[in-house]
């Protein structure tokens, strides 16, 4: 120990450089400390504004969301880019779900035009078949609504016909409204031809004119009545095998006073009646035929022959409405070898000779009244 020199200064130099060294590496930490504090906050600000833009439609994709979404619902979604980019008519239309393009058809005879907002859709002063076409091929598959006529004249066709296909193009679902007649006479003879795979609904007013035969509408697709009136001297709506029929409203009807056929023949097709007025002058109100089902839940179905006629192998059911026959030796139903059951709704017949239920060739009823009433005669069962 006695040996042994303590340098006090060089003791202080030591003690001053470590001081330096430590004071520089702090301040070196900090500022490596703040430039990554700096960097993790511009990435949350990154990542917080990316959420804002896609929440609120400002993507590249979904971008013009406010038009996929808006036009289309959830078509626009559905529909894919196509329908957020060019608004939805395409996308979100065919998506389901999107508004319906609005087409306006004038003319008569044999010289027809298609408008959409006032402009012409294909060319001008063609045949409704042609203009049909045109429509199709404009809208591309979105679904569409179609005006006959102005609203207030009646759309004549003369003897022809508008036929709803997917040859050649595919419809989305089509909404009818305003006013049209035909006398068209060839093949099964019709103003309407809804062939399978199509989808219509209608506001229409629809008459076929021809006195000797045919219909208004020849279903073979999907048909909902809303309103309006469907109306042929001998017949107002064939529903074939491969129809499905709703009659939500309106009012259905065979108008000729001699001998008319059905307001509605249910040719092996599904029909279901929840509301508005089907009527025979002189037929049956519905024919039910080839296995066909009817299903009436509301609305009224009469006739001055039979309200209701159920062939061998068709089923009816009722549960509501008022069925009724309104004439003398009528029947509001009548069952020859099919399956009627009646659990509620009203069914009458109070005329001379007139039956409220008659059934026969092995025909099966089954009626729980209450809740059904049944006014007048029965016999069979």
């Amino acid at each position: 120990m006695k040996n042994m020199k303590f340098n006090v200064g060089s003791f202080a130099q030591a003690k001053n450089a470590e001081g330096f060294f430590s004071t520089k590496l702090q301040a070196k930490m900090r500022s490596i400390l703040a430039t990554q504090i700096r960097s993790i906050c511009a990435i949350a600000l990154i990542a917080v504004i990316g959420f804002s833009m896609a929440a609120c439609g400002g993507g590249d994709d979904g971008g013009n969301n406010t038009g996929g979404n808006t036009d289309g619902n959830t078509g626009g979604n559905t529909g894919g880019n196509t329908g957020g980019n060019t608004g939805g008519n395409t996308g979100g239309n065919t998506g389901g779900g999107g508004q319906s393009v609005s087409y306006v058809i004038n003319g008569s005879g044999t010289t027809f035009t298609a408008t959409k907002n006032g402009a012409t859709v294909g060319t001008a002063n063609k045949s409704i078949s042609d203009v049909i076409s045109y429509i199709k091929t404009d809208a591309n598959g979105a679904n569409v609504a179609i005006q006959f006529g102005n609203g207030t004249a009646v759309l004549d066709l003369g003897t022809d016909y508008v036929l709803f296909s997917n040859a050649s193009g595919t419809w989305g679902s089509i909404t009818i409204s305003g006013k049209l007649n035909s006398t068209y006479s060839g093949g099964d003879a019709y103003a309407i031809y809804i062939m399978n795979g199509i989808s219509v609904t209608s506001t229409a007013d629809i008459t076929y004119s021809r006195t000797t035969s045919g219909q208004a509408i020849l279903n073979n697709g999907s048909l909902t009545i809303t309103s309006g009136t469907v109306s042929g001297v001998k017949k107002g709506i064939q529903n074939a095998q491969q129809g499905t029929l709703i009659i939500n409203g309106g009012t259905v009807s065979a108008t000729d006073t001699s001998s008319s056929q059905s307001a509605i023949q249910n040719y092996g097709g599904t029909l279901t009646i929840n509301n508005g007025n089907v009527s025979a002058q002189k037929g049956n109100g519905v024919s039910n035929e080839q296995n066909g089902t009817v299903t009436i839940n509301g609305g009224t179905v009469s006739s001055t022959v039979a309200a209701i006629y159920i062939y061998s192998g068709c089923t009816v059911k009722i549960t509501g409405g008022t069925v009724s026959a309104t004439g003398n030796y009528s029947y509001a139903i009548k069952n020859v070898g099919g399956t009627l059951t009646i659990s509620g709704g009203t069914v009458s017949a109070t005329g001379n000779g007139s039956y409220a239920i008659s059934n026969s060739s092995g025909g099966t009823v089954t009626v729980t009244s209450p809740p059904a009433v049944i006014n007048g005669t029965t016999s069979g069962y």
